[in-house]
């Protein structure tokens, strides 16, 4: 998928019957992102659209693969809309958001037609 590999795991696990717990002591870290700064321009922005159009293409992908109701995926591609519209004054957060629906309808519409 290129992102969302975790969920797919989990999701495979669960079908096979396998049993979740809670374990507090284990940490998972994803590096990713950045404070904006002053300079913050153009190809900053396609940057962070490119960067949360392919890690969102797995979450499209994951909704596709394991069938996610009809709402799930509306909602999931939606709700970036919608931050997109409310956070268009903020170049970063729109390009982010943006990325992320884009993306999210790219794996889940690229998923179906392979399989």
């Amino acid at each position: 998928f290129g992102a969302s590999e975790e969920t797919d795991f989990i999701l495979r696990a669960l079908k096979q019957g396998a049993k979740i717990v809670f374990a507090p002591e284990i940490k998972v870290h994803h590096k990713w992102g950045g404070a904006a700064h002053a300079g913050y321009g153009l190809e900053h922005m396609k940057r962070d659209f490119r960067s949360s159009r392919s890690r969102a293409r797995g979450t499209g992908a994951i909704y596709a693969k394991h069938v996610a109701p009809s709402y799930i995926v509306l909602r999931g591609c939606l709700a970036p809309l919608a931050r997109f519209a409310l956070s268009i004054h903020k170049p970063r957060h729109a390009a982010i958001e943006l990325g992320t629906a884009v993306g999210r309808l790219q794996g889940y519409f690229s998923w179906k037609r392979l399989y």
